[in-house]
């Protein structure tokens, strides 16, 4: 059995980024992290908001685009250095 950390992130701007399966491209998005309700459940989790488009489309976006359901989160607003990065690196973006 592994192990769990019962704990939540702190509130504030977040960035979500993902390289789909083929590393063809990535996704990245800023959100902000609130907990408007207790958890109920065991282990770490954010409540995200502020997303930039509703979540049954992003939920759709990642599934028809091949990105993994864990998506890397990060402090602060970090589109614009992970654009300028994997501009370089010649990998589009899906979603910005």
């Amino acid at each position: 059995m592994g192990a769990t950390l019962d704990s939540k992130f702190k509130e504030g701007e977040v960035t979500l980024f993902a390289f789909n399966q083929e590393l063809r491209n990535y996704l990245a998005i800023s959100a902000k992290i609130s907990h408007p309700f207790e958890n109920k459940f065991r282990g770490s989790y954010a409540y995200i908001s502020d997303l930039p488009l509703p979540p049954k489309e992003l939920f759709d976006l990642i599934l028809k685009e091949g990105f993994p359901h864990h998506l890397i989160l990060s402090y602060g607003d970090l589109k614009n250095s992970i654009r300028k990065l994997l501009y370089w690196l010649d990998i589009p973006s899906v979603f910005i």
